[in-house]
């Protein structure tokens, strides 16, 4: 009998990672404990502008999500690319780098560790620069502080919200997991956790749910991500070096499997 794996990925990627589960050999159970919604920050056209007159030295995004919600907001997509070209693109990891190239925008650098240290650790010469940081309203404030400590002038645009579902079908899945439905958790974000918790409080089961995830096998993507399952009392997280959902899946089956 195949592993059950929850998948609490936001619904925009609830297809793509059934079929990533499914093609590794698991079932899955599909149940988004965090949502993806448009933010229109007030700063967006003082970032187009730095990006149209070529005065953004450095603009990063930190998600794929990212780059689907900036160009969503621009009208003249062309000319906007061709002036993006002008800066030094930074990605944070594959997924975002991809989403880019389809877009025929050219990366110029990518950390090895896809993460905000990651990218600190690759941006040590931005004295003088101007760095245009493109994420969501929940990015990790280090990156800035970081930049802005080297001397670099920073700009942060934020294109994108998340946002909490909690209704029955979070509930359901909560039920699932402690009556032994699901086998396997992958979480991939600090605010994943932080909800999926939450509901399970709400609903007065949050210490029968920590004792049932540390009899399955849990995974995190990112130490953020592990530390706050750690402050829930979940013990032996499995964490990929590589921040993908697929290495993560990859790795829990192995560990399922022991």
């Amino acid at each position: 009998m195949n592993s059950t794996v929850g998948i609490m990925r936001p619904l925009r990627y609830a297809q793509s990672s059934l079929d990533l589960a499914t093609s590794l050999g698991f079932s899955a159970v599909v149940c988004p404990m965090i949502e993806i919604n448009d933010n229109l920050d007030l700063g967006f056209e003082s970032f187009t502008g730095r990006v149209f007159s070529s005065k953004a030295d450095y603009v990063i995004f930190t998600s794929a999500n990212g780059v689907d919600f900036t160009l969503c907001k621009i009208q003249n997509i062309e000319q906007f690319i061709e002036s993006l070209n002008n800066s030094r693109i930074v990605a944070i990891g594959p997924g975002t780098r991809d989403a880019l190239e389809q877009h025929r925008i050219h990366v110029s650098l990518m950390p090895e560790v896809y993460s905000s240290t990651g990218l600190i650790g690759l941006l040590s010469d931005v004295s003088g620069c101007e760095v245009d940081i493109v994420r969501s309203t929940h990015g990790a404030p280090v990156l800035v502080e970081k930049l802005l400590e080297r001397g670099a002038r920073v700009h942060e645009t934020c294109v994108y919200t998340l946002v909490k579902p909690s209704g029955e079908n979070q509930q359901e899945f909560i039920r699932q997991v402690l009556c032994g439905e699901v086998d396997i958790l992958p979480f991939t974000s600090t605010m994943m956790v932080r909800n999926f918790m939450s509901i399970a409080e709400s609903m007065n089961v949050s210490g029968s749910l920590s004792d049932r995830m540390n009899n399955i096998s849990v995974g995190a993507i990112g130490i953020p991500t592990a530390d706050t399952l750690k402050k829930y009392g979940i013990k032996n997280i499995i964490m990929p070096e590589k921040y993908l959902f697929k290495e993560l899946l990859l790795l829990l089956k192995e560990a399922h499997h022991q």
